[in-house]
């Protein structure tokens, strides 16, 4: 129902499919408006994760993670690609265009992945409807290798259940 969000509590998550596998597709689109505040989430958790589709592996697909921490990467939102293995992975980094991602803003994100071949893909991040610019990336002209994950897509928890999205969640 349009306009009509949903507060997600702690222990919650969301599961869609038990398949995300983007060489089928050529292009996938992913968009959610969030709202959440780092105040909100669990003191014990420097993260939250918005959606993970690395399984329990950990090792293959997408996840998507906000800093919550008095670090200087506080507020930052950082998206990791998995190749198989958890150490084999490449990210970017995003600044929010104003504030930070956890300061209980309603932001709409949208994440395209564009399957290339083989195991490469390409992403862009659009804020509010405005592409990103990542200010930080191991990804070398935006084409990096991701296995596509056979295993669930979880929103509003990471696959071992310990990294909680506290906050709205709108239109997904």
């Amino acid at each position: 129902v349009f306009g009509k969000s949903a507060y997600k509590i702690g222990g919650e998550k969301l599961i869609i499919g038990n398949s995300f596998t983007l060489s089928t597709y050529p292009t996938i689109t992913l968009s959610i408006w969030t709202n959440f505040n780092k105040n909100n989430q669990s003191p014990s958790e420097a993260w939250t994760s918005l959606f993970d589709t690395r399984g329990s592996g950990g090792d293959r697909g997408i996840w998507v993670l906000t800093r919550n921490s008095n670090a200087s990467d506080d507020g930052k939102m950082n998206v990791y690609f998995y190749n198989g293995g958890t150490s084999i992975y490449k990210y970017k980094q995003y600044q929010a265009t104003t504030g930070a991602y956890n300061d209980g803003t309603w932001r709409l994100l949208t994440f395209v992945l564009t399957y290339i071949s083989g195991t490469q893909y390409s992403f862009t991040l659009y804020e509010n409807g405005m592409q990103k610019t990542p200010i930080t990336e191991t990804v070398v002209n935006n084409v990096f290798d991701m296995i596509s994950s056979s295993e669930q897509f979880i929103i509003g928890e990471d696959a071992t259940a310990t990294l909680d999205y506290v906050g709205y969640i709108d239109n997904f």
